[in-house]
């Protein structure tokens, strides 16, 4: 009988770990009013797993077998314009947040890839809280700055 309770035990255990620790998913969108001279490329990514194609950084899509199937994701922001993104959904363990990268000009692959996070010509900026958040960007003494607004912005993939 204790036999069967521990092999119980050993068996259920695992399972109980895997249940308890799921990622809850959070569903998130941006809005973003280009007030800057040049364009924005924009990115939205998260900092940390699970990997997930729709929230793959450019530095996990250079590396993955994702990077023949999946789109860039990469949005390309003229000036002047404001585009509002699809919902997208994705697992949110705890410490995970969305981030939406913005890189100053419209950027090649490599050059988002040759961009690191201390570059004047990129902001990570965390979304703080699930569904829209909204972003004006703008240049104050020649780098990126970005505020917290509401914007009117085109709905556009």
């Amino acid at each position: 009988m204790k036999l069967i309770h521990f092999r119980l035990i050993v068996f259920v255990s695992p399972l109980l770990l895997l249940v308890g620790c799921a990622a809850p998913t959070y569903t998130f969108q941006v809005a973003v009013k280009n007030e800057t001279s040049q364009p924005l490329t924009l990115w939205l990514t998260k900092d940390g797993p699970p990997s997930e194609p729709a929230w793959i950084s450019p530095e996990e899509l250079s590396q993955s077998t994702y990077y023949d199937v999946a789109p860039i994701s990469a949005v390309v922001l003229n000036p002047g314009d404001a585009r509002i993104a699809e919902p997208t959904s994705g697992k949110f363990p705890a410490g995970v947040h969305a981030i939406l990268r913005i890189y100053d000009g419209n950027l090649k692959f490599s050059q988002i890839l040759a961009t690191g996070r201390d570059s004047m010509l990129r902001i990570d900026q965390t979304l703080q809280h699930e569904g829209l958040n909204q972003f004006v960007v703008h240049n104050v003494d020649g780098k990126l700055h970005v505020d917290e607004k509401l914007i009117k912005a085109s709905q556009k993939k």
